[in-house]
């Protein structure tokens, strides 16, 4: 698919607009009401054979993130589904190197600011594209309240949409009338604050076959650490060997900044895990864990609520360095002696909760999201021809 891009200024492009515009309110009622046709039925045209384009914004992260890995898979799916699917970088040329998965080169990409100067736009949105733009990028979002016409939805991943809001601000105001939401919890939340959007549920993937639990004997004793910030986790290290030195077998390993597939190696060979973030609303590391069948200390969090009935947790009951020390302590005598049955390392619950994150689910949810969203579409080009029809011609939408 060839990418559509330009190098006109912004300056020059709204001259070309202004005088095309002067040249069309020129015309004959008539020829113009027959180009306004032209133009909507090319734009059903492509709503029917989805052929419109669904532009997914990802941010230009070098380093091992979900967030990123979740966009390049629905975009996966949605391009499986048969809908026309781009993935827009900022800087032209970016490239998520540790995404380490070969289907990743068929998702066409697209940048929003060329590589020579950064301020000019390298890319040409049309009245029929589709922006979807994660949560937590409110600049971003706010930078497209000009962008017209475009359908403007936002996927809510989490709960930094709120961090990054200005006060008394919502998406609905800035045109994002509709929310793709990772969970039921984050939808039932946002939909608490801004009640007048529109809500679609989905999940994302966990990849189940890079997490295949491996035989007991290549577990090591290894404490994988999963914590928002490098202070943290050093004081978790610090307290835990300084008040139980006699654990001094065990070592410490970090499990961020990996590739996919090295990553999802060092979490099985993991004893168990110490997961820490106040952030994230259903995290995926959890959830990887419960594949892989490793054990996991976290926290009271608002994101247990969606891990009720998971009996391989340890939950203590702050996000609190000494605590994690030592639950770790009580974890760490249990394995030494070959008995972790507080940790239990599957249930019916676990098994339930892995399934709702498989690639197959997503596809069904995406399915039903997406004809629901080009249905949407339809209604709204359909009530501008229904303008052009009543002789309402200074729509700028067309």
């Amino acid at each position: 698919m060839k990418l559509k891009t330009g190098k006109k200024s912004e300056f020059v492009k709204e001259l070309e607009d202004s005088r095309k515009k002067q040249f069309e309110q020129s015309l004959p009622l008539e020829k113009r009401q027959e180009k306004r046709y032209d133009k909507l039925d090319t734009i059903f045209e492509e709503i029917a054979n989805k052929s419109n384009r669904y532009l997914l914004y990802c941010p230009d992260i070098p380093f091992a993130c979900s967030l990123v890995k979740i966009i390049y898979e629905y975009a996966k799916v949605m391009k499986d589904l048969g809908y026309t699917v781009v993935i827009l970088h900022e800087e032209e040329g970016f490239k998520p190197n540790w995404l380490d998965f070969d289907w990743t080169k068929d998702i066409p990409k697209g940048y929003l600011s060329s590589k020579k100067d950064k301020k000019q736009a390298a890319w040409d949105f049309l009245p029929s594209d589709t922006i979807i733009i994660p949560d937590g990028f409110f600049s971003i979002i706010k930078g497209f309240y000009q962008v017209n016409p475009l359908h403007k939805i936002v996927l809510a991943v989490g709960y930094n949409g709120l961090a990054s809001m200005e006060p008394g601000m919502n998406w609905g105001v800035l045109g994002f009338k509709d929310v793709i939401c990772i969970s039921e919890k984050i939808r039932d939340n946002y939909k608490s604050l801004f009640p007048s959007l529109n809500y679609y549920t989905t999940n994302y993937i966990i990849n189940k076959e890079e997490l295949v639990p491996v035989e007991s004997s290549e577990i090591a004793p290894t404490i994988g650490l999963m914590v928002r910030d490098r202070e943290m986790a050093s004081k978790i290290v610090n307290i835990f060997t300084s008040k139980y030195p006699c654990f001094n077998y065990f070592q410490f390993k970090v499990l961020k900044k990996l590739s996919v597939k090295k990553y999802c190696e060092e979490l099985k060979k993991c004893a168990v895990i110490v997961f820490s973030d106040d952030k994230s609303a259903i995290p995926a590391p959890l959830i990887e864990a419960i594949s892989a069948k490793v054990p996991v200390i976290t926290h009271q969090n608002r994101f247990l609520e969606s891990f009720t009935g998971i009996e391989s947790f340890a939950v203590i009951d702050m996000n609190d360095e000494f605590l994690f020390a030592d639950e770790l302590a009580n974890f760490c005598t249990n394995w030494s002696y070959n008995s972790t049955s507080k940790f239990k390392q599957t249930n019916e619950a676990a098994e339930i909760l892995i399934n709702r994150f498989s690639e197959e689910s997503l596809k069904n949810d995406l399915s039903e999201i997406l004809v629901l969203l080009q249905e949407e579409k339809i209604k709204t080009f359909s009530a501008i021809e229904n303008a052009v029809d009543k002789g309402i011609l200074d729509n700028p939408n067309i």
